[in-house]
C-alpha cells in the first residue's frame, strides 16, 4: 500500500524523486546500460551558466523525451534544456533560483502533474556570509511546457550558535532531494547541509545536519524538521541518497561526508533516529540500489583516499544495517559524483562515477560485485552525473557537468549496438572421450545474423546430463573473450553425454553440445554381489565380478586375472580366472560356502592388489543334521551320577541349529541309568545337556545315542566305570 500509494503521486516515483548529486531518492533507479560498451560517442556540449555543478534530468514538457536541468553556482541560476528527442538540446533557458545552488532534484511539488524543480542552495564560493546566516531551498513551479515559474526560496533553519574557531559562523547545504517523509502523499524536500566557520578562501567544517521540509502540496512547506549529524572536522554533508532501508514503508536517509556514510532510519513524520556510521571509505557520494537482486537496497559510494578513487558496494540486509563494504578501485583519483543502472540491459546494476577528467563505468555482475572500471572521455570534465535516453534508442545515455572548468553541459550518447546475443554456439568438446579425462570446448555468442556478439559479457551458467560432470564455475564474459570464451570440463559417466550453457538472465539464450560418448576408464576396483544370503552351508551360489573404473562405470576393455579368496576357510572357491574381451568386464562365478556365520568372498586382481573388491555380509545357514558329537567324561565312578552333552552337527561341524529329531540312549551296561528318549526343541539350537546318567558296571563301557528315525544318524562314547573306594 505504501509503495503503491508513493508512485501515484503524479508521476514515477523514479523521475519524481531523481536528484543531481545524491542521484535518487528511489531504488528503482533510471537505466543507463553498457555491459557491452565500446565506447560513447563524441561529447557534444552545451552552454549553460557559470559553474554548474549538478544537473537532473526528466520530462518536463510531457513529450516523452527527458530534458535536462543544471543548477548554476556562480550566477544563482538554473539552466533547462529541452530535448529535441535525437540527443541533441535546445538552447539553454535560464531561470533566477536561490544563492548560489549547488543541488537540484525534480518533482512535483505542488501536485498539479507537471514537473517542478527544487535547489539547494549556500551563501557564494568558500563565502559563509554574516554571523547566523543560513541556506536556503528553492522551489520553481513548472508550467508543464518546459517552462518554469518564478523561484519561491525557503530559508533553512539558522545554525546552533557554538563558539566558532575562525570567525563568523554559517550553515551551507550541499545536496537535496525529494521524498514523501511522513507518507500524506505530498512531496517534501530533504537537505544536508553543514556549519561553517572562517571567510574568503578559508572555511572550516563544524558540524552537520539533515533538513527535512515537510510539503504542503502547493509548493510551500512546514519549517523544517532537523537532525544533527555526528561532527566530524574538516568535512561537511555532500551527498545524500533516499530509500527504504528497513522495509518499514518509511523513507531514509544516507548521507557522505567525504569520510564516511551515515544511515537515518526514518520515523515516518520527517524525523529520524540517531544517525549510525556504516563505513569509513571516504565516501563523497552516495547512491541507492539493489546491487544483488534480493530486493533489499544497498549502498554504492565514490570514495576519496590518500591511495586514490575507488568505489564502494555496501550490501543491506533489510533491517536497516549493512553488511562491511567491498571496495573496488579506480584509475583516477578526485571522484567526485555516483550513479547507478543497467548499462548492459542485462537486469544488473552497474556503476558509474564521475572523476573530474571523465566518466569511470564498473559493470555489476548481480551479486554485489563489479568489473574493474573502464574511464570514458566526457568532453566537459566531469563533475556531476544524470543519466537518460535522451535520443529514444531504448540506451540510456549520460549528462556531465564540468563545475569550475567550463561553463557546459556535455551529453554523451551511448554509441553501443545493445541488441543482446541471440544464440550460443558450443563446439570442441571431444565427441568420444574417456570418463575422467579434461575436455575443452568453446562457447560463442551469436547475433541473430549469425555474426559473432563480440560485445557479449553476459554471465553464463553450465549443466550437464552426466550427474558426476566437473563443470566451470559460473562465468561472466569480458569485453576482451570478444564473445568466445573457452572452457574445460571433465565428463565421468559413461554412455551419450551433453554439456548445456544458459545465460543466467536471459531465458532462452541457452545452447548445448550433445553426443558425446563417454567411455569408461581403467578398471580401479571389483564390485562383487549376487552370492545369495542367507545361503545354507555346502549348497552353491552364484556372483558376479564387475571390473568398474574410479566413476562407478562398467570397464568393459578389463581383460586381467582375478584370484579369490573368503572369510570362511572351508569355502569351495573358483580357481584364478582371466577376464576375455567377450565377457566386457563382467564374469559370473560359483561357490560353495561351508561355515555357518558370516562370511564374504573377495576377488582381486592378480596383478594389482588394489583392485580388489569384496560381497560381504553373506549369512551362511547350518545345513541338516548328519553327526552327533557326545561331550562326557571319558572316567566316572560306577553308581555316581554324572552328565553329558550331545550336539548335533552337519557334515562341515557346523551346529546343526534347526535339529528337532527324537535321540534314544543305550549302553553296554545293563545296569545303568540313562535319559528317556529325547525330542530336541528349537530352543535347544542343536545342543543338549543330560543329567544323572548313571553306569554301575566297572569296566568300559559304551553309551550310544540314536535318531529314532534315522539309524544313521548316531554316535557313540566309551567311559570308564572305576569301581567305588571302599570306606
Amino acid at each position: 500500500m505504501w509503495l503503491s500509494h508513493f508512485l501515484a503521486l503524479g508521476r514515477s516515483a523514479s523521475r519524481r524523486i531523481r536528484s543531481a548529486r545524491p542521484h535518487s531518492c528511489h531504488l528503482a533507479l533510471e537505466a543507463l546500460e553498457d555491459r557491452n560498451l565500446p565506447s560513447f560517442l563524441a561529447p557534444v556540449s552545451c552552454p549553460v551558466g557559470t559553474t554548474p555543478v549538478a544537473v537532473a534530468t526528466d520530462d518536463f514538457s510531457g513529450d516523452g523525451k527527458p530534458d535536462l536541468v543544471v543548477a548554476n553556482r556562480d550566477n544563482s541560476t538554473v539552466s533547462v534544456l529541452m530535448n529535441n528527442g535525437d540527443g541533441t538540446f535546445q538552447a539553454a533557458v535560464s531561470y533566477a533560483a536561490g544563492g548560489s545552488p549547488v543541488s537540484v532534484a525534480v518533482g512535483d511539488i505542488n501536485g498539479d502533474g507537471k514537473l517542478d524543480i527544487v535547489t539547494a542552495n549556500y551563501l557564494g564560493y568558500y563565502s559563509t556570509g554574516p554571523t547566523g546566516a543560513s541556506g536556503s531551498v528553492s522551489v520553481l513551479l513548472g508550467n508543464g511546457d518546459g517552462t518554469f515559474q518564478p523561484a519561491q526560496t525557503t530559508a533553512l533553519p539558522l545554525p546552533p550558535p557554538p563558539t566558532p574557531i575562525y570567525g563568523n559562523l554559517s550553515q551551507r547545504p550541499d545536496s537535496v532531494a525529494v521524498g514523501d517523509f511522513n507518507n500524506d502523499g505530498k512531496l517534501d524536500v530533504v537537505v544536508a547541509a553543514g556549519t561553517f566557520t572562517g571567510g574568503g578562501s578559508y572555511a572550516y567544517a563544524q558540524n552537520g545536519y539533515a533538513h527535512v521540509l515537510l510539503g504542503h502540496g502547493d509548493g510551500t512547506f512546514a519549517p523544517a524538521v532537523t537532525t544533527a549529524l555526528p561532527s566530524l572536522p574538516s568535512s561537511s554533508p555532500g551527498s545524500l541518497a533516499v530509500g527504504d532501508f528497513d522495509g518499514n514503508h518509511k523513507l531514509d536517509l544516507a548521507i557522505a561526508d567525504g569520510n564516511r556514510v551515515m544511515t537515518l532510519l526514518g520515523h515516518g513524520d520527517g524525523s529520524f533516529q540517531t544517525p549510525v556510521q556504516q563505513a569509513a571509505v571516504g565516501a563523497v557520494a552516495v547512491a541507492v540500489a539493489d546491487l544483488n537482486g534480493d530486493g533489499k537496497p544497498d549502498l554504492v559510494t565514490a570514495n576519496n583516499g590518500s591511495s586514490g578513487g575507488s568505489t564502494s558496494a555496501m550490501l543491506g540486509n533489510g533491517d536497516g544495517s549493512f553488511q562491511t563494504p567491498r571496495t573496488f578501485s579506480t584509475s583516477a583519483s578526485s571522484l567526485t559524483s555516483v550513479a547507478v543502472a543497467d548499462f548492459n540491459s542485462d537486469g544488473k546494476p552497474d556503476v558509474v562515477t564521475a572523476n573530474g577528467n571523465g566518466v569511470n563505468l564498473l559493470l555489476g555482475h548481480g551479486d554485489g560485485t563489479l568489473d574493474a572500471a573502464v574511464t570514458y572521455a566526457s568532453g566537459t570534465p566531469a563533475y556531476t552525473l544524470a543519466t537518460g535516453d535522451f535520443n529514444g534508442d531504448g540506451s540510456p545515455d549520460l549528462a556531465v557537468t564540468g563545475a569550475w572548468t567550463a561553463n557546459t553541459v556535455s551529453v554523451l550518447l551511448n554509441g553501443a549496438d545493445w541488441a543482446p546475443a541471440s544464440s550460443f554456439t558450443v563446439s570442441g568438446f571431444p565427441s568420444s572421450t574417456t570418463a575422467g579425462v579434461s575436455g575443452s570446448f568453446i562457447v560463442t555468442a551469436k547475433n541473430a545474423d549469425g555474426t559473432i556478439d563480440t560485445h557479449y559479457t553476459g554471465t553464463v551458467h553450465f549443466t550437464s546430463s552426466d550427474g558426476q560432470a566437473v563443470l566451470p564455475a559460473d562465468y561472466t564474459f569480458t569485453e576482451a573473450d570478444g564473445g568466445v570464451h573457452t572452457f574445460s570440463a571433465i565428463l565421468k559417466t559413461a554412455g551419450t553425454q551433453s554439456i548445456a550453457i544458459a545465460d543466467t538472465f536471459t531465458t532462452g539464450l541457452a545452447a548445448s553440445k550433445s553426443g558425446i560418448t563417454v567411455n569408461p576408464a581403467a578398471a580401479s576396483t571389483f564390485s562383487v554381489a549376487g552370492f545369495p544370503s542367507p545361503t545354507t552351508a555346502g549348497v552353491a551360489g552364484s556372483f558376479a565380478v564387475t571390473a568398474r573404473d574410479a566413476y562407478g562405470n562398467v570397464a568393459t576393455g578389463y581383460t586381467g586375472t582375478v584370484h579369490f579368496t573368503s572369510s570362511d576357510g572351508k569355502a569351495l572357491l573358483p580357481a584364478n580366472y582371466t577376464f576375455t574381451a567377450g565377457d566386457v568386464g563382467v564374469h559370473t562365478f560359483s561357490a560353495v560356502l561351508k561355515t555357518a556365520g558370516t562370511q564374504s568372498i573377495t576377488a582381486t586382481d592378480t596383478t594389482t592388489a588394489g583392485i580388489s573388491g569384496t560381497d560381504g555380509g553373506i549369512t551362511v545357514n547350518p545345513g541338516t543334521a548328519s553327526q552327533f558329537i557326545i561331550t562326557a567324561p571319558s572316567s566316572v565312578t560306577a553308581g555316581v551320577a554324572f552328565s553329558l552333552t550331545v550336539t548335533v552337527e552337519d557334515a562341515y561341524g557346523n551346529v546343526a541349529t534347526g535339529y528337532t529329531g527324537t535321540i534314544h540312549f543305550s549302553s553296554t551296561d545293563s545296569k545303568a541309568t540313562l535319559p528317556a528318549d529325547y525330542t530336541f526343541t528349537a530352543a535347544d539350537a542343536g545342543v543338549h545337556t543330560f543329567s544323572k546318567v548313571t553306569l554301575r558296571t566297572t569296566g568300559y563301557q559304551t553309551i550310544r545315542i540314536t535318531d529314532t528315525l534315522d539309524s544313521s544318524l548316531t554316535d557313540s562314547m566309551l567311559v570308564d566305570v572305576l569301581a567305588a573306594k571302599k570306606k
